[in-house]
């Protein structure tokens, strides 16, 4: 139910959040169950030292000043990267049990179900009538909550790519004998059905990168052997056509690249950077800065925006700790997919993956609200803790059925 809430967005979810990880610290304190590895104390360190200067570096360039007014903004980009990643950690520890990894598996769709209801109610108040849903938006969603006026669109779609992506999942529960399963199945793909249509609403193009993302296992999956002659040329063809067709243009590889290419500007942050840009129209130069009449202000880099804000320091803190998170969680995922143990809790886990993956490299630091950013960091440190926890069984066993409960 608290995640179902937080995928709401509801107003004070952030109070929500704290609560949420200082309970789960407190009681895997109490429980004597934190014991952190070298590895995760490396993130939430580096993580926490990526809060701090980075909130340092706005306070020097006067974004936050005075700070008295920017609380909220101050504590949330200090502490919950952080301290997000360290309860996830405590939450899995706290469980340690087969109940705890359905719930957790739970915990993730309820999410995905409170930010899909969120969409659908600001399509439902945006489209000119509530109930046409193939009426494709342009720019701005009237939202129920958390803003008196209505936000651009890109801060809204990402909640429907949850759902999106639990497709697969949905699949390999279609598979069980199980009526339990297979009317969980049918949930999903009801959910999948309405986030399919709330992306093409949005007119997303990173919604569906996000889709096929997701269903890389599920495609090379030996448990679909027989069908790899037909689906794995189908998906190339289908990419080589939309590459070549040019009907899958995005301004962002180009304002990237170019970012890149002019980083040496402002090695600080600040927002000083300045250059044009290429467009999907040929003839049309874009320009990118902080100034009147710019066509952005955001590289959609995690990255590259915090770098754009507060230079080189934070950057690079925020990478050293994604990485190592990264190297243990993708390890864990093809460690379990080596050994053919894929169900759908991974594919559940992989499709949260998937999402806060295309996310990081494709839309902007804190993703406009920074709740779901700050969310990420918790399913960060519960897979962390589920990679540690299999690690363990394999260094004390080879017996892999325990993986098949």
């Amino acid at each position: 139910m608290l995640a179902f809430v937080l995928g709401l967005g509801l107003p004070r979810s952030f109070f929500l959040l704290y609560c949420i990880e200082a309970a789960c610290v407190l009681f895997a304190w109490q429980k004597k169950k934190i014991a952190p590895t070298p590895l995760l104390l490396f993130s939430t360190i580096t993580l926490l030292g990526f809060g701090v200067s980075y909130v340092v570096f706005r306070l020097s360039w006067g974004v936050w000043v005075p700070i008295i007014d920017h609380v909220q903004q101050v504590l949330a980009a200090a502490l919950l990267p952080g301290f997000g990643l360290m309860a996830g950690w405590c939450l899995q520890r706290i469980g340690g049990s087969m109940l705890s990894r359905k719930a957790i598996t739970m915990m993730i769709i309820a999410y995905g179900f409170g930010a899909l209801l969120y969409v659908l109610i600001s399509l439902g108040l945006t489209h000119s009538t509530w109930s046409d849903w193939f009426q494709q938006l342009s720019q701005n969603v009237v939202v129920p909550w958390g803003s008196e006026h209505p936000l651009n669109m890109r801060s809204v779609e990402q909640r429907a790519y949850v759902s999106l992506a639990c497709l697969p999942a949905a699949f390999l529960l279609l598979s069980s004998h199980q009526l339990r399963y297979r009317l969980m199945a049918l949930v999903l793909f009801i959910a999948c059905l309405l986030a399919s249509l709330a992306t093409w609403s949005f007119q997303s193009r990173i919604g569906w990168c996000v889709l096929l993302l997701s269903t890389l296992p599920w495609i090379c999956s030996p448990k679909i052997m027989p069908k790899r002659a037909f689906t794995l040329p189908l998906v190339l063809a289908s990419l080589v056509f939309v590459g070549v067709s040019g009907r899958f243009c995005d301004e962002r590889f180009s304002l990237q690249t170019h970012f890149l290419a002019n980083v040496w500007q402002a090695p600080w942050g600040g927002r000083l950077i300045r250059f044009n840009y290429g467009d999907c129209n040929p003839v049309i130069t874009n320009h990118f800065g902080s100034f009147w009449g710019s066509n952005a202000s955001s590289p959609h880099n995690v990255l590259l925006d915090i770098y754009n804000d507060a230079g080189v320091l934070p950057s690079f803190l925020m990478l050293a700790s994604i990485s190592m998170m990264v190297i243990s969680i993708l390890g864990w995922f093809i460690l379990r997919f080596r050994l053919d143990v894929w169900d759908w809790h991974l594919a559940v886990r992989w499709a949260m993956f998937s999402v806060l993956a295309v996310q990081f490299f494709a839309q902007p630091f804190m993703y406009s609200d920074q709740l779901m950013f700050s969310v990420g960091f918790i399913y960060a440190g519960i897979m962390m803790g589920e990679a540690f926890a299999d690690k363990q069984y394999y260094c004390s066993s080879r017996d892999v059925k325990y993986l098949d409960k």
